[in-house]
């Protein structure tokens, strides 16, 4: 589907225009609620609303990608880079060191495209939506997981497959029920090191 004019466009360059710090998506999409500009919004047939309301929000929450991402792109030739996601939208000088063409500044291509191609805001229906908010669970519950696991062997989440082997060895042999140790806090560190072993070997 080509490319549609986003109405979210100017409102959205005039509220990021006003900010003197970075927002978040959630701030952005709150003040364009508050100032109506979802209600009877219409691009590629589809409306900011649905049925459900995770419909809902995904429609609107694309809408913003997508005219944010189409921002991000119009503002390059101004010498301003627009910082995309979804905890840090900010708009700032170009620097030197991002270059001076789109595919300097674009943190993740893939999303870039895949907000840019309005086919898959009318494609995605209710279901698709709550397959991916349970794929956004299941990921989020195992990256908790995996934090957990590393504070667990007492080490920093971007520790080496070789780190974790060491401390899991130094610490299983502390804590061995046949050496006297506890057995719950072995049976915790034992969980700890196949929770990294799944991601890490």
């Amino acid at each position: 589907m080509a490319i549609v004019h986003n109405p979210l466009i100017i409102p959205i360059l005039h509220f990021i225009k006003q900010q003197r710090a970075a927002v978040t998506e959630h701030e952005l999409l709150t003040a364009l609620q508050q100032q109506g500009e979802f209600d009877g919004l219409q691009v590629a047939g589809l409306g900011a609303t649905a049925a459900s309301n995770d419909l809902a929000l995904f429609r609107r929450h694309f809408l913003i990608m997508n005219a944010l991402y189409q921002l991000q792109q119009q503002l390059l030739a101004d010498g301003l880079h627009l910082q995309i996601s979804p905890l840090c939208i900010q708009l700032a000088p170009l620097a030197a060191s991002h270059g001076s063409s789109l595919a300097d500044v674009l943190e993740s291509p893939a999303l870039a495209e895949y907000y840019g191609d309005l086919s898959n805001l009318a494609d995605t229906d209710e279901g698709d939506v709550q397959q991916l908010l349970t794929g956004f669970w299941q990921r989020y519950l195992a990256e908790d997981k995996q934090v957990e696991a590393y504070q667990q062997l007492g080490l920093p989440v971007d520790a080496s497959w070789q780190e974790v082997k060491l401390a899991y060895r130094r610490l299983a042999k502390q804590y061995h029920p046949d050496h006297g140790g506890d057995h719950e806090q072995f049976i915790a560190l034992r969980s700890a090191f196949e929770v990294l072993a799944q991601v890490l070997n």
